[in-house]
């Protein structure tokens, strides 16, 4: 199955979204989680400031039934690095830096 890969911003806002639909707080998602969770992850994710570690991601974004097609792709080390490439770019320049619009299609594994 070939897709794009959605940006930082773009994951950032569908979690949000996702947890207000399911009329959970930061912290109530967090405490439903477990310990392995904070709302600090949490926060920092919608806020688009750091994707947290593949298995904090894999579970906050289970729990709120967020299609695999959207978070699935920040799984993959490439993803992972031009993530934090691109919030380095940002804190650079002072402005919000993505480099969305010049990914290919990739495969999703």
């Amino acid at each position: 199955m070939s897709s794009k890969l959605i940006g930082m911003n773009d994951l950032a806002y569908q979690v949000k979204i996702h947890r207000d639909h399911l009329s959970f707080s930061q912290d109530e998602l967090a405490k439903k989680i477990g310990p392995s969770v904070t709302r600090s992850n949490i926060a920092h994710l919608e806020q688009g400031l750091r994707v947290p570690e593949k298995d904090r991601l894999k579970l906050i974004c289970e729990s709120i039934n967020l299609p695999n097609e959207l978070w699935h792709p920040f799984l993959n080390d490439i993803s992972i690095f031009r993530l934090n490439f691109e919030i380095q770019l940002s804190e650079f320049t002072g402005h919000n830096t993505s480099t969305k619009d010049l990914d290919f299609n990739i495969e999703l594994v």
